[in-house]
């Protein structure tokens, strides 16, 4: 296709088709156990304790201590 003013039209309408629709459908009834999950694409996320999160797991300020940390370590070894 060399025209870049080309306008191309899939559906007369804002609604979705009904391969969208059956595709939704499925989705959802995975996610809510409506439908058997045959793949084990469905893991349960255990709720976070608040301890992790006061000692720093987790958080930017962890990270960054942790990347100064590396950083001094290989100044140390550069050095």
């Amino acid at each position: 296709m060399k025209s870049r003013n080309d306008t191309f039209t899939y559906l007369d309408s804002d609604e979705p088709g009904p391969a969208c629709l059956k595709l939704l459908d499925n989705l959802k009834g995975i996610q809510t156990g409506r439908y058997e999950d045959k793949f084990g694409w469905n893991i349960k996320v255990e709720k976070s304790s608040k301890d992790a999160f006061k000692q720093g797991a987790g958080t930017a300020e962890a990270s960054a201590g942790e990347a100064e940390a590396k950083s001094a370590s290989v100044d140390a070894v550069n050095a």
